[in-house]
C-alpha cells in the first residue's frame, strides 16, 4: 500500500485545503481524468461538464458555503483553474 501524505492541518479551512491540493495534485489530476472519462461514457461531453459542474457548485455553495470554500482550496492548491467553471485544468 502506498504511504498517505501527512499534512499539518492547523490553518483555516481554505488554507488546509490549499495545502492538501498542493500535496496531492497529481492524484487529483488522475481522479479528474477518471471522472471526465466516466461522465463521457455516460453521455456528458467534456464540453458540457463545466456547466454541469457549475450547477452542482451552486447547490453546494448554497447549502454549505464552508464546503464550497474547501473545494476551492483543494482546486487552487492542485492548480486547477478556473474553479468556478466546473472541472478546471491545471495551469
Amino acid at each position: 500500500m502506498k504511504d498517505l501524505p501527512i499534512l499539518n492541518m492547523e490553518a483555516s479551512s481554505f488554507k488546509r485545503c490549499l495545502a492538501h491540493g498542493k500535496a496531492v495534485a497529481l492524484s487529483i489530476t488522475v481522479d479528474i481524468e477518471t471522472y471526465l472519462a466516466h461522465f463521457e461514457a455516460n453521455g456528458l461531453t467534456r464540453k458540457a461538464t463545466p456547466a454541469e459542474g457549475n450547477t452542482w457548485l451552486s447547490v453546494i455553495n448554497g447549502r454549505n458555503p464552508a464546503y464550497g470554500e474547501e473545494m476551492r482550496g483543494i482546486a487552487e492548491g492542485a492548480r486547477f483553474v478556473p474553479f468556478d467553471t466546473g472541472l478546471g485544468r491545471p495551469h
